[in-house]
């Protein structure tokens, strides 16, 4: 518990020397921050876990070389991992960090999947709240869905779709003379 705090508050120092610099973010990569954040993700508390989520999506925004570094550090497990807390602020800023990673590191995209991160996202853009579905959607949309996800996602994807065909929204006509195969609503 002690050390979860301590590393919270590193994490705070951390964040405000990101500020959107990427040569700052590169000079943390290089002074062990990352090991620092995946330390965090892996033993800290709810809050403690966010805010490495956060910084780790901060750092891994933009450069290759940052994102290489929380993929070796063992990041992408433990970011598939924190998709599955209880908390829905970890689990939407977890898709995101994902997503984050997914693009500014396309060559690492397969290591992602492999982590296990298809089957955890899917499951948050079918259960999540709103902002948990928005990081799932978008973290989908920069990986290669294997062929064994492909049918599942497409039919989440298509599941509001068809419930609106076997449900049509009810509907009050402007004037009762029309025709009932026709309406002008």
């Amino acid at each position: 518990e002690q050390t979860s705090f301590r590393m919270e508050a590193c994490i705070h120092r951390l964040r405000g020397l990101l500020g959107g610099d990427a040569q700052g973010g590169g000079m943390l990569v290089a002074c062990g921050a990352v090991d620092l954040l995946v330390d965090l993700l892996r033993v800290g508390d709810v809050y403690g876990k966010g805010h490495a989520i956060y910084s780790l999506a901060q750092l891994a925004a933009g450069s290759d070389v940052r994102c290489a570094a929380i993929v070796e550090a063992g990041g992408v497990s433990l970011l598939v991992q924190a998709i599955g807390c209880d908390d829905r602020h970890v689990r939407g800023s977890a898709a995101y960090a994902i997503m984050q990673l997914a693009i500014s590191c396309p060559r690492r995209a397969d290591e992602i999947v492999a982590a296990g991160a298809i089957e955890p996202l899917v499951n948050l853009l079918m259960h999540g709240d709103g902002f948990g579905k928005g990081g799932a959607a978008y973290a989908l949309a920069q990986l290669p869905v294997p062929a064994e996800h492909q049918a599942l996602l497409a039919d989440v994807l298509l599941r509001p779709y068809r419930e609106n065909v076997e449900r049509p929204a009810k509907r009050t006509c402007l004037n009762s003379r029309v025709p009932h195969n026709i309406l002008i609503c």
